[in-house]
């Protein structure tokens, strides 16, 4: 099966937020040592929150459109701006419409990285 991309247009907003967290499991000691193990070999996943400002509502509809068929269980391909290759990604919870004006809107998505086979 061949995954989608998430649509190139409209561009996000610049000043997307990466975070990056660590998997790992902690055993804490009685004698206030403790020892930290690395979960997996892809134990270090993005989560990205991306943000378009100000589009219409065919862009708007869109984008609601692509989060709506890949809804937080649907992988897709996303190339992050500072990243030569693509990787895979889900919607990760939600996403939120702000109606700015007429026809005016703001879209926010929450994405994370996946390691699918």
């Amino acid at each position: 099966m061949s995954l989608s991309t998430l649509p190139a247009t409209p561009s996000p907003d610049v000043g997307i937020t990466r975070t990056v967290s660590y998997n790992t499991l902690e055993a804490q000691f009685g004698d206030g040592y403790s020892q930290r193990a690395k979960i997996g070999i892809n134990n270090k996943p993005m989560k990205m929150s991306l943000k378009w400002s100000n589009i219409n509502e065919t862009e708007k509809d869109t984008l609601e459109t692509f989060f709506d068929a890949h809804d937080g269980g649907e992988a897709f391909l996303y190339t992050p701006p500072d990243q030569d290759a693509s990787s895979k990604w889900i919607v990760d919870g939600e996403y939120s419409v702000v109606y700015v004006a007429y026809q005016v809107y703001n879209v926010s998505v929450s994405i994370k990285e996946v390691f699918d086979v």
